[in-house]
This record gives structure tokens, sequence and C-alpha cells, in this order.
């Protein structure tokens, strides 16, 4: 979940469900990771540094934070 404001930034995200290897790919559910997300311009092209040891999960995160606010961008009218 990607959450996005008015004024077309970042709010929050949030992984509702993964199968990632306990400790390792995980970690990218952590508010360590997920808070880096935070005030980001809600635009195509946002990236973030990889978790260490994760950078496949890291990689889907971004993927998926990617193809959420390119969504947005294209509803904007009916979105908000």
């Amino acid at each position: 979940m990607v959450g996005v404001s008015k004024e077309g930034k970042i709010l929050d995200i949030g992984i509702t469900s993964h199968s990632e290897t306990p400790g390792i790919g995980s970690r990218v559910t952590e508010t360590g990771y997920t808070d880096r997300y935070r005030g980001l311009p809600a635009k195509k092209g946002v990236d973030v540094d990889a978790v260490s040891g994760a950078t496949y999960s890291s990689k889907g995160v971004v993927a998926a934070v990617n193809e959420a606010v390119g969504l947005v961008e294209k509803f904007k009218k009916e979105i908000f």
C-alpha cells in the first residue's frame, strides 16, 4: 500500500503480505526501510537504497511503489 498526499508526497508505504525469508528479505517490511519513502515525491522514478542482503526484495518494493505512484498520477483527478 502506498499513501499519497494531495500535495504529491508519499505519506507512507505498507507491505500487506510477503513470502520473503525471515530475517533477510523480510527486512523490507520493517519501519527502518519503509520510513525511507516518507516525504518523497510521488512521481515515477522513486528510488531508495536497498536493504543490505535483501537487494531483490528491495527492488520489488521500489517497483511496486513506482507502479502505485504511476497510477496515482494517472488517476489523480478521480482520486483527489
